[in-house]
């Protein structure tokens, strides 16, 4: 294991001291960013805390992990407990995992030579994506790299300028960023108020198609009331954005749409 940081001068050399930055974001560094400045004032905000966050060895982002991931990391000449993971499967190191990994890259390299459109994609994609259509009761499924770029592609693929979103206060901000993308008109309701979805849906100007968008693991409760929002309103969609929508909920959904 790697020996601990202890010294000042070691310390400023991690990641949480900023030393990815190097020295530009150094505490005794003189910078001004006044109004005529090229940072406008969200970004010389953003820098005044980075350079905080770096002066009291606390910048948690970009942490560089010296080894694999799982409940107990390396990193930065400590042992950490991992509290923070994707790997909410625990999968990661897994013997079956890897041992797949390491046929699939005999057998199809370590990359594809192109993007899936044209010359990236290999039978595991399609193998892949027909055992997720199943698993989430779908007829078809695509995968992306990222959720953000599936936020982007499930909302701009569907909408156009001509219609609406009535978004959650709270929904992840990759799904701001698809209905800026499509150019479409959003109405915000409050976190998890279906009374206040309702009014949105109500009161809005008219538009092409509506949809509601949120997040699917806020509370799996709400997705009954929105279904039954649906039921009322015409040409009106749900999506649901991460996690499976029950089945029970597809359901209902279903049928309020041929209602």
């Amino acid at each position: 294991m790697p020996s601990k940081l202890s010294a000042a001068g070691d310390r400023r050399a991690t990641t949480s001291s900023g030393g990815l930055f190097g020295e530009f974001f150094a505490s005794k560094k003189s910078s001004t960013f006044d109004k005529n400045s090229l940072l406008d004032g969200r970004a010389r905000r953003l820098f005044d805390l980075t350079r905080r966050a770096c002066d009291a060895g606390v910048y948690p982002y970009q942490l560089p992990l010296e080894g694999r991931s799982g409940p107990w990391i390396e990193a930065e000449g400590r042992r950490m407990l991992m509290l923070s993971s994707y790997d909410y499967l625990g999968l990661i190191g897994d013997e079956r995992v890897d041992a797949a990994a390491i046929e699939a890259v005999r057998k199809y390299g370590t990359g594809t030579g192109g993007v899936r459109l044209l010359t990236g994609t290999i039978d595991l994609h399609h193998q892949m994506e027909s055992e997720l259509a199943a698993f989430k009761g779908t007829s078809a499924a695509i995968t992306f790299s990222s959720g953000y770029l599936a936020n982007l592609a499930a909302v701009t693929s569907v909408l156009s300028p001509m219609d609406c979103v009535v978004l959650d206060s709270l929904a992840h901000r990759s799904l701001a960023e698809a209905c800026k993308l499509a150019g479409v008109t959003v109405r915000r309701y409050a976190h998890n108020d279906c009374a206040s979805l309702r009014h949105e849906l109500e009161s809005g100007p008219p538009s092409g198609r509506t949809m509601i968008v949120a997040d699917g693991d806020f509370d799996g409760r709400r997705h009954l009331h929105l279904a039954g929002v649906d039921r009322h309103q015409e040409g009106i969609r749900v999506l649901f954005a991460g996690g499976r929508v029950p089945r029970h909920v597809r359901h209902r959904i279903d049928r309020a749409r041929h209602r």
